[in-house]
């Protein structure tokens, strides 16, 4: 713990003294913002915000789920919930886990599929099976490239279950531009973007029966079409060609000013 105190405090100097001495100093979200100027609260005056992107191109809805499902062996005439992530406690993956043992009992056509690798991957699979889980599936590292699109495609809700530390939420962004809405809690950058298309889809909290009661709450209107197309169009104002755009825009104003 001391190795790691001093860790955190050595870092700390390290971002105080970058932020003192920049021109300007970019966030993803809000909440790095806040994070920063609780080390440096003179640095107000130096932010600007550029969210995170996605590939609008890669990351797209699809015309034929069965077929996609049919090609990742889900079966067709499950709800599937999905989440792709980093198998870190930070994640919130046993609290999702543990919220699926209640969605478990009272639904027999919902399933949850976990995508990604980590520190985690033999307490989660042990857990799973602690709990008699029969429709919690670990399925490992998704390629980013060729496969993760057709997960998000095939799936009826994505869950961002983090518990900490979540700068932007890249994830929520790529589930969106499929047109797969994000239920997430109310934890770092999620809340803003979900804000702004889905704010019912922000949970009460991190905790395992608030992300029962959320999914619960929410299956009735998966596969809306109107909602497909809102959660696209709405990702389509990330796609990376206009963040890029906003980023030249900040280097080419310090620029002027300097």
């Amino acid at each position: 713990y001391k190795q790691l105190d001093m860790k955190y405090w050595m870092r700390k100097r390290v971002d105080r003294f970058i932020l003192e001495n920049c021109q300007a100093f970019v966030t993803l979200s809000d909440h790095m913002r806040k994070e920063a100027l609780e080390i440096c609260p003179g640095a107000a005056d130096k932010h600007v915000k550029v969210p995170g992107g996605v590939d609008i191109d890669r990351f797209k809805t699809a015309q034929d789920i069965g077929a996609i499902r049919e090609k990742l062996a889900l079966p067709k005439d499950m709800i599937v919930l999905f989440t792709a992530r980093r198998l870190a406690r930070r994640m919130g993956l046993e609290n999702l886990v543990q919220a699926m043992a209640t969605v478990e009992k009272l639904r027999d056509d919902v399933m949850l599929v976990i995508g990604g690798r980590g520190e985690l991957w033999d307490s989660l699979n042990a857990q799973i099976k602690r709990l008699g889980l029969k429709r919690t599936l670990m399925v490992g590292y998704i390629s980013y490239d060729e496969v993760l699109p057709s997960y998000y495609q095939a799936s009826d809700l994505f869950i961002m279950p983090s518990v900490t530390m979540e700068g932007f939420g890249l994830s929520t962004m790529e589930s969106l531009a499929c047109g797969t809405p994000v239920l997430g809690t109310p934890t770092g950058g999620t809340p803003e973007i979900l804000q702004g298309i889905l704010p019912d889809f922000i949970l009460n909290s991190a905790q395992p029966e608030d992300i029962a009661k959320g999914i619960i709450e929410k299956l009735p209107v998966l596969r809306d079409a109107a909602l497909q197309q809102r959660t696209r169009k709405f990702a389509e104002d990330f796609s990376w060609r206009r963040i890029t755009d906003k980023v030249e825009d900040v280097f080419c104003n310090l620029v002027r000013t300097s």
